[in-house]
C-alpha cells in the first residue's frame, strides 16, 4: 500500500485497552534509505493544537486563566475585537477568526465552527504572557515531562539530527526537513507516535486537569456543518452529527465517541490521531509524505474497526486508489509513455492536478509530456498552455516554454499564470557573468542555519542544511529569486567588490553575513 501510494515512511501507535504498541514502516529518508524506527521523530503539524488545548486547561485547573473570560484580561494591546474573545472560543474554533492572515473576529449571532490557526496563535501568546515563559519552555514543564513525551518538542533539538524524518512530496521526492527555530503551537509540533499516544490517553483521562475541565475538553462545544472546515466566507450549511470539543474533534462511530485530529505540514508530512473517549481503542499515524492521508484513513479504519472519524467530514483527502492518484503513481514509475488513453480519461481538473504535482515533485519532463497529450486530445485551454509552459521551463526547454506561454496569452490575454511563467522564463534566460556568480557563491549565516550558495558557471543554486536545493533566478545583476523558497535575495559587496553579506526580503529585511 505504501509503495503504491508513494509514501516512503510511516510510524503508527496502536492503543488497545490502555496499552501502546508502536510500529515503524518504510524509510525516514529516501535519499539515505535510513529506516523509520520506533523513535523516529515526525512533524505532526496541527496535532500540536490539542496539546496547546490541554496545556491551557492545565493553567485553568491551576486558576491561572478562566477560559470564559476575554483574553484581553491577560494580554495587553489587543484591539479590533480580539480582546473580547475567550479561550473557550479559541479552543473550539468559534471566535470568528480566519485560518491564516490577520483579521478582526467576525461577529456571529450564534456559535459557528470555522477552523482557525490564527486563533491558536493568539492563544499561544496568552499562554506565554501568563506563564512568563516561551511556549517551548512551558510545554516542557507542563506537558512533555509529566506525560513522558521524551521525544517531543515544538522546536528543533540537536538529537533530531539523527532521529527526525525527512518530508517527501507527491512524487515521493525528498523535500528536506525543517530545523524549526521558533515554536508555533498551531503547526510546529515534532513528536513520535508513541509520545502522541501517551498524550491522547492523558487528555481523554483528564490527567492533571480539574474534573470539570477534563469533562469540558470532551464535551461538544459546537456542532459542525457538513463539509465545512473553514466556514467564515460561506453561508451556513446543514449541521452534521459531529462536534468539536476544546481542542479536539468529537465523532460517534460504532457505539463509541472518538476524540480526533489531523495534521498536514506544507504537503510534506501528514498525520492523524483518534482515541475513543474511554481510552480503550485508538491509533496515531505519522507519515513523511504529502500522500500520507491517502492511506491513513484505511489504516486507521482497519485498526479501529470502523471508518476513521473525521475523514468523511474533512473531505479533502482522496484515497490512494483514486484514479488521479493511481495515474500519478503510474507516471512516477513508468513515465507518460507507459500510460494509455484510458489512464488520462479523467476530469480536466484532476489531470491538471496530476501535472502540477509532477512539476512540484521534480518530474517536469513527465508533466510536459502529459500536458502535450492533453492539449492534443481536447480543445485548447489557456490554463493547459500555462501549465505546459511552467513544466517546459523547469525542464530547461525555454524556447518551447515561451511558445506555450504565448499560446496561453493568445487564448486569454491577461492570464496570470501565463504572464508569471513568461517572467520566470525571462529570468531563466538572463545570463550573469560567471565571475560574478563565483563572487556570490559561498556560505551565509541565516536564522534557519547555514545557507550554501554554489555556482556551476551558468546559474546559482541555494541550499539550506537538510533542505532540497533551490535554483536562483536572476532578477537583476545581483538580486535573485530563490525559486523553491519563493524568496528574493540580494548580494551586497563592499567598495572593493568583495561580497560581505546578503539580504533576504521576506516580510522584512534579514541580513545574512557571509561566513569564512
Amino acid at each position: 500500500m505504501m509503495e503504491q501510494a508513494l509514501v516512503p515512511g510511516l510510524q503508527m501507535a496502536v492503543i488497545e485497552r490502555g496499552q501502546i504498541r508502536v510500529l515503524p514502516f518504510g524509510e525516514a529518508d529516501v535519499q539515505s534509505a535510513s529506516p523509520v524506527t520506533t523513535v523516529t521523530v515526525f512533524e505532526a503539524a496541527s496535532l500540536g493544537k490539542p496539546v496547546l488545548a490541554y496545556a491551557v486547561l492545565k493553567l485553568a485547573s491551576d486558576g491561572q486563566i478562566d477560559i470564559n473570560v476575554p483574553v484581553g484580561r491577560y494580554l495587553d494591546g489587543l484591539t479590533g475585537g480580539l480582546e473580547k474573545v475567550t479561550a473557550r472560543q479559541l479552543l473550539s474554533h468559534t471566535a470568528g477568526l480566519p485560518n491564516t492572515g490577520s483579521a478582526a473576529p467576525v461577529t456571529l449571532s450564534e456559535p459557528r465552527f470555522s477552523y482557525s490557526g490564527e486563533g491558536i496563535k493568539l492563544l499561544q501568546r496568552v499562554v506565554e504572557r501568563i506563564t512568563g515563559q516561551s511556549l517551548q519552555k512551558y510545554m516542557e514543564r507542563a506537558v512533555f515531562k509529566p506525560l513522558g513525551m521524551t521525544s517531543s518538542s515544538f522546536i528543533w533539538r540537536d538529537d533530531y539530527a539523527y532521529r527526525k524524518a525527512f518530508g517527501h512530496g507527491y512524487t515521493g521526492n525528498s523535500a528536506g526537513r525543517s530545523r524549526i527555530p521558533n515554536a508555533q503551537a498551531a503547526s510546529s509540533l515534532e513528536t513520535t507516535a508513541g509520545d502522541y499516544a501517551r498524550f491522547l490517553m492523558a487528555a481523554v483521562r483528564g490527567e492533571g486537569l480539574a474534573p470539570a475541565l477534563a469533562q469540558e475538553m470532551l464535551r461538544p462545544q459546537v456542532t459542525l456543518e457538513e463539509g465545512c472546515v473553514i466556514c467564515l466566507d460561506r453561508p451556513r450549511g446543514k449541521l452534521s452529527p459531529h462536534h468539536w470539543g476544546l481542542g479536539l474533534g468529537l465523532e460517534k462511530v460504532g457505539g463509541r465517541t472518538y476524540a480526533w485530529h489531523w495534521g498536514d505540514n506544507n504537503q510534506t508530512m501528514q498525520s492523524y490521531a483518534a482515541l475513543d473517549t474511554g481510552g480503550e481503542r485508538g491509533v496515531v499515524i505519522l507519515t513523511n509524505s504529502a500522500n500520507g492521508h491517502s492511506i491513513a484513513r484505511q489504516i486507521a479504519s482497519d485498526v479501529l474497526g470502523s471508518d476513521a472519524p473525521g475523514y468523511a467530514w474533512v473531505g479533502s483527502y482522496g484515497a490512494y486508489t483514486d484514479p488521479s492518484r493511481q495515474l500519478l503513481s503510474k507516471i512516477v514509475r513508468n513515465g507518460v509513455t507507459g500510460t494509455i488513453a484510458a489512464d488520462i480519461a479523467l476530469p480536466e481538473g484532476e489531470l491538471s492536478q496530476v501535472a502540477e504535482r509532477l512539476v512540484a515533485g521534480g518530474r517536469s519532463a513527465d508533466a510536459a509530456a502529459l500536458m502535450r497529450r492533453l492539449i492534443a486530445a481536447r480543445p485548447a485551454r489557456a490554463d493547459d498552455y500555462a501549465l505546459l509552459a511552467e513544466a517546459l521551463r523547469k525542464s530547461d526547454r525555454l524556447t518551447e516554454a515561451s511558445e506555450a506561454a504565448n499560446s496561453a496569452l493568445q487564448l486569454q490575454p491577461h492570464h496570470p499564470k501565463a504572464k508569471a511563467a513568461l517572467e520566470r522564463i525571462r529570468q531563466s534566460q538572463r545570463r550573469i557573468p560567471a565571475e560574478d556568480l563565483e563572487r556570490f557563491a559561498g556560505r551565509y549565516d541565516s536564522p534557519f542555519g547555514v545557507l550554501e550558495v554554489t555556482s556551476n558557471g551558468r546559474r546559482l543554486v541555494a541550499r539550506l542544511l537538510d533542505q532540497s536545493p533551490s535554483e536562483m533566478l536572476p532578477i537583476s545583476d545581483r538580486e535573485f529569486l530563490m525559486e523553491t523558497m519563493n524568496v528574493p535575495i540580494e548580494f551586497v559587496a563592499d567598495k572593493d567588490g568583495i561580497v560581505s553579506h546578503a539580504v533576504v526580503r521576506a516580510g522584512g529585511e534579514i541580513n545574512l553575513p557571509r561566513l569564512p
